[in-house]
């Protein structure tokens, strides 16, 4: 399994595995979906026009650049399919759908610790790095390309949970557009990061210019608790690039059930900011906790999951528990020792992270 949620093929009492608000959903959400029902004969709203409208408002961005889906990933495989790139840079370790969305135009990826420093000494060079073929790319303007077509990057990162500053990401923005790179930033946990101040989506709408080269990734699955709705959006500056992106996506990606849960989960952003606030106060006590469990180590992080390394058949072990865990196994650019690996926890509601501390004391 390349992802987390895998609850169909084992008993599972404790999903440690999938990171969402642990408070949610709200009711206000759940009744939506509910009044939704009484719509199933109907055809959805062309567009999800009254979402993204209600989106536009809540993030200040203009309406055309925002671009609802089924789902982070499938924004992320649309926008591999709008851009068609060559090559393709990600993080290491990250998220293993941006690799999974340049795979499926046949883009080469190319995984980097620090894509700043890579994009850096490429661009030092005066030719593209490692392996990376020089073209010309049409977008903004016509222009030599030094680094890769496409770079994804997450902040806060997945699997570690580390968040990257406001000024470091504009930093990062700038070196892609100097490279020709386009960059897309996954801020899909930075709500429950309570990071919202660094996200770039605000620049993207102050200078369109400076920024048009920038996709902005986000997702109601994790900040509104809904993962089995599939819905998400994307944010771009570049009206021609995001209407590459709308055509690339089904007339109807957007079912009514979930656009109606959409435009609920708006209106409740004020209570779900209170749930991070209690998430994050529970994330340092329940990463104190997990310290000190003999054989554990934790690694600091800022996103509502918490990266650990312990005994290779840990997992094995916390399943026969009926808890599921996430195996970071498939996340390139973890190094453990023999006999080790690391693993991915969500932060839940107190007791049910005490459960877990009080199984893993036990084995």
């Amino acid at each position: 399994m390349i992802h987390g949620g895998d609850i169909y093929h084992e008993h599972i009492e404790l999903d440690f595995s999938v990171n969402v608000d642990p408070y949610g959903p709200l009711p206000e959400v759940l009744s939506a979906m509910h009044r939704a029902v009484d719509h199933v004969t109907e055809y959805p709203e062309y567009g999800a026009a009254r979402l993204r409208s209600a989106l536009a408002d809540v993030l200040g961005a203009d309406e055309r650049t925002v671009i609802p889906t089924a789902g982070a990933s499938e924004a992320f495989l649309a926008l591999a399919q709008a851009v068609r790139p060559r090559t393709g840079m990600v993080q290491a370790p990250s998220f293993y759908g941006y690799e999974y969305a340049l795979e499926s135009v046949g883009a080469g990826v190319r995984k980097e610790r620090d894509p700043f420093a890579a994009l850096s000494a490429d661009a030092s060079s005066g030719a593209a790095g490692s392996g990376w073929i020089p073209e010309i790319y049409a977008f903004n303007g016509v222009r030599p390309r030094t680094g890769p077509d496409l770079v994804f990057y997450g902040n806060p990162n997945n699997p570690t949970g580390l968040l990257t500053s406001k000024a470091d990401m504009t930093a990062l923005a700038d070196r892609c557009r100097e490279a020709g790179s386009i960059l897309c930033v996954d801020e899909c946990f930075l709500v429950l990061a309570g990071a919202e101040e660094n996200s770039l989506i605000p620049e993207l709408k102050r200078d369109p210019e400076r920024f048009g080269h920038i996709v902005i990734a986000r997702s109601f699955t994790k900040t509104f608790a809904i993962p089995g709705v599939r819905l998400g959006y994307l944010v771009c500056a570049d009206g021609e690039l995001a209407e590459r992106i709308r055509r690339c996506l089904p007339e109807w990606n957007i079912s009514g059930m979930a656009q109606e849960a959409g435009l609920a989960a708006l209106g409740t952003l004020g209570e779900t900011r209170g749930h991070v606030r209690m998430m994050l106060a529970e994330r340092a006590r329940f990463a104190e906790a997990l310290a000190a469990v003999p054989s554990l180590r934790v690694f600091p992080g800022a996103a509502n999951y918490i990266l650990i390394e312990g005994p290779e058949d840990l997992k094995d072990r916390l399943l026969a528990k009926a808890v599921l865990i996430r195996d970071c196994g498939n996340f390139t650019g973890l190094e453990s020792a023999p006999g080790r690996r690391h693993f991915r926890l969500a932060v839940r509601r107190p007791a049910e992270n005490e459960r877990l501390l009080g199984i893993l004391n036990g084995i």
